[in-house]
């Protein structure tokens, strides 16, 4: 019995190691590539540094996140924010239940599924900058000269020049179709390993195509759709739905923009002129850890929904 006993404990004391050493990896990822690397980030956000703003406490440049704006008449990086908001909810909206439709179509091998799955996958050999470049060369050029040709007037829509509501729509279908490919490929490569049986005892019972969607194949896909949710959730504040590929520094009607834009074109605009604004970097440090404050909670918070909640497979 004594035996059996230190034979347990020696194992459990190997498995603790074992489960340690596998929490430390993720741990020392965070500690190396969020916490180190950010520390310069941290510094700045809470006014530190040789070039911090005398007279003012740690938290200045977190009110100036919150600060009323006099020349726009706005909460500028509340508006950037909800601006976040509308685009991730209206992008969701059109490419999640399309990507679903589309992997069922594929995973069910209806007719013309194959030839339709390497139609879909094609967009995704080439770069989202690739793409833009030869979409912002149809736009400027061959559609432009064609709707004037049908129309014998130079007074003619461009997509990306006109007023804010019809920019924003044009950049969200753009973004839906750059990542459709993608998604739509992996929800249907999960959606082939149902099982051929449950959609045959599905069919004997009698059951149509929209309750086997919602009834088999959705609780089946929910694991990776609820995984995309929340992936997509967590770059709420990253996105910046390429406009500053289309744009540059500079978007015009469309200001502020996302989170994502303001933070990058007011980094990396001066950057690529050679010019180092350090109010900007204290600011837009600062603007990046209130984003982190929020998404933090929201994102588990929706996980724990999705769990909750969510479509279970029976």
């Amino acid at each position: 019995m004594a035996r059996r006993r230190h034979k347990k404990s020696g194992n459990s004391k190997k498995d603790l190691a074992f489960h340690l050493l596998l929490l430390a990896w993720p741990v020392l990822q965070f500690a190396v590539f969020y916490i180190y690397v950010n520390i310069n980030s941290f510094a700045l956000a809470f006014n530190y540094g040789p070039d911090a703003v005398p007279n003012q406490d740690a938290f200045y440049y977190f009110r100036q996140v919150f600060a009323y704006e006099s020349t726009t008449n706005s909460y500028p990086y509340l508006k950037s924010a909800l601006i976040s908001v509308i685009l991730w909810l209206c992008s969701s909206a059109i490419s999640i239940p399309l990507a679903l439709l589309f992997a069922y179509f594929i995973s069910r091998r209806f007719l013309g599924s194959k030839f339709f799955r390497f139609i879909l996958f094609l967009p995704s050999i080439l770069s989202a900058t690739v793409m833009i470049a030869i979409f912002k060369k149809f736009n400027d050029i061959d559609l432009t000269y064609f709707l004037i040709e049908q129309t014998q007037s130079l007074d003619v829509p461009n997509l990306l020049n006109i007023y804010e509501v019809k920019t924003y729509i044009t950049i969200i279908l753009f973004d839906c179709f750059i990542g459709f490919g993608t998604t739509t490929l992996i929800y249907s490569n999960k959606m082939s390993e149902i099982s051929p049986e449950i959609f045959e005892a599905a069919q004997l019972d009698g059951i149509n195509r929209f309750r086997e969607f919602f009834n088999i194949v959705l609780p089946f896909t929910f694991p990776t759709l609820s995984t995309f949710l929340i992936t997509g959730l967590a770059s709420l504040f990253v996105n910046q739905y390429s406009l500053f590929t289309f744009f540059g520094s500079s978007i015009a009607k469309l200001g502020p923009g996302p989170i994502g834009y303001v933070i990058y074109s007011n980094i990396q605009g001066p950057a690529t002129q050679g010019i180092y604004n350090s109010a900007e970097y204290h600011q837009m440090a600062a603007l990046g850890l209130v984003c982190t404050a929020v998404i933090v909670p929201l994102v588990f918070g929706t996980r724990y929904l999705l769990e909750r909640f969510g479509p279970k497979e029976r």
